[in-house]
Formats: C-alpha cells, structure tokens, sequence
C-alpha cells in the first residue's frame, strides 16, 4: 500500500488532525474559495448541490426526493434549455430548475423559471380540485 505522511494510507492521512486543519485553513484562501466555487459551478458540483437540496426539501414537505443517478442529473443540467420553451439557460445570473416528479423521484428536465413556476401552480390547483371534490 502506498503511504503518505507519518505511514498512513491515503484514507488516514486524510483524517489525520493536522491535515484537516491545514484543509480547513486554504478552503479561507482565495485561492481555496474561488477552487470551491469552480466546483460548484461545475455540472457535476452543481447536479450534487442539486439533489442534496432536493433531498432537504422532499424531507420537509413529504415527497420523493431525485432517484435518479447522478449521471442522468448532470445530463440534464448539460442540455442548458428549457425543456418546455427550448429557452437557454443564461451564462450568469440565476440558474434553471432541475424538475423531477415527485412520485417516482425521476429526473425530467430543465425548466426556466416561468414554467417552472407554472408547474408549481399546477400541482396546487390539483390539490385544490381533490379538496372540492372530496368536499361535494
């Protein structure tokens, strides 16, 4: 086994305290936060951040977070268009939605923001018509 410092695997070194906290300290650096961002920024550190939200928000209001694998995540997020208008997803500024179903946690596409809240309205109007029909 390949050994880094004080003879620990790659696994331990990483864990030791020392390197933990020089970790901690170059994330405070510019360089380290601008290293951060450029990940985030990345398809891949976004299709995480993205389904790491979707789990938070699925846990709160009772539905099933994104199923899909990540690779079908970031696949979509590369497309860079509504999937509804067709519209591209402006270079800076606020990023499109990555919508799923919330039934069987499938990733369906991209949507900008106006279709994305069109969707959300929907959804509520559903709910709104279950509630009268049951009341009738």
């Amino acid at each position: 086994k390949p050994h880094f410092g004080r003879g620990a695997c790659l696994l331990h070194y990483t864990r030791l305290p020392e390197v933990l906290k020089r970790q901690r300290e170059h994330k405070k650096t510019p360089k380290g936060r601008a290293t951060r961002q450029a990940y985030l920024n990345s398809d891949e550190g976004r299709a995480k951040k993205v389904i790491a939200a979707s789990k938070q928000a699925a846990k709160k209001h009772g539905y099933l977070p994104i199923l899909s694998p990540i690779e079908d995540v970031i696949t979509v997020i590369r497309t860079h268009k509504c999937g509804v208008c067709n519209q591209p997803e402006p270079i800076t500024g606020k990023k499109f939605c990555v919508d799923h179903s919330h039934e069987t946690g499938k990733v369906r596409g991209l949507l900008c923001h106006m279709h994305n809240t069109i969707l959300q309205n929907l959804d509520e109007m559903k709910r709104v018509i279950k509630w009268a029909e049951g009341e009738s």
